[in-house]
């Protein structure tokens, strides 16, 4: 019987070893792909963007009114390897009037990404770059005496811009096949009347 405890002895303090080994691996393995995951999702983090409403006018002639923005935009990359690729911008004017919401899609500039060259399609601004987009809207007949038209004109009362901006990241080499979309709300916005 001596012979046999011993041996099993020693076999199952051998198993218990390599068990312990076995575990120790598997720990330092999924600590490893953790560190190696987390740094991955720090250094591919796209750019932040950020949008600024600039120079709201509005002016009137024979034809209507006309109110008149800006919208630039601006990403910022902490490590500097991503970049935007602005596929559109949609400038809205908002207003509420007794609960209602009166809301107006603003004409803008063509980006470059609107062009039906491929090379422009693809073209990524890098992770410090700013984009701008005019944006007007035309107000007539009817339209010319709605809530946002009176807001505007007198600078009593809230007229919302709301901007909404699809685009795709690349990050260093790999572009993002997903279209993101962007939205920023700017309240409290005052028209200034230009001749």
């Amino acid at each position: 019987m001596g012979v046999d405890e011993e041996g099993k002895s020693a076999s199952s303090s051998s198993w218990l070893a390599r068990r312990h080994v076995i575990v120790l691996s598997a720990l330092g393995g999924i600590v490893a792909a953790t560190v190696l995951v987390i740094t991955v999702s720090v250094i591919l983090r796209p750019a932040h963007i950020e949008f600024k409403v600039e120079s709201p006018t509005w002016s009137s002639n024979n034809t209507g009114m006309y109110l008149f923005l800006t919208v630039n935009a601006s990403s910022s990359s902490r490590n500097g390897i991503a970049s935007v690729n602005y596929r559109s911008v949609f400038v809205y004017l908002e207003t509420r009037s007794k609960g209602t919401l009166e809301r107006f899609q603003l004409t803008t500039t063509a980006l470059p990404s609107d062009v039906d060259d491929d090379d422009v399609v693809d073209l990524y601004l890098d992770g410090k770059a700013e984009m701008s987009v005019d944006a007007w809207l035309l107000l007539v007949g009817d339209s010319k005496k709605s809530t946002l038209a009176g807001r505007a004109i007198t600078g009593i009362g809230d007229v919302t811009v709301l901007v909404i901006a699809q685009v795709r990241f690349k990050i260093g080499v790999v572009k993002t096949r997903r279209v993101y979309d962007i939205t920023q709300r700017f309240t409290g916005v005052k028209f200034k009347h230009i001749n």
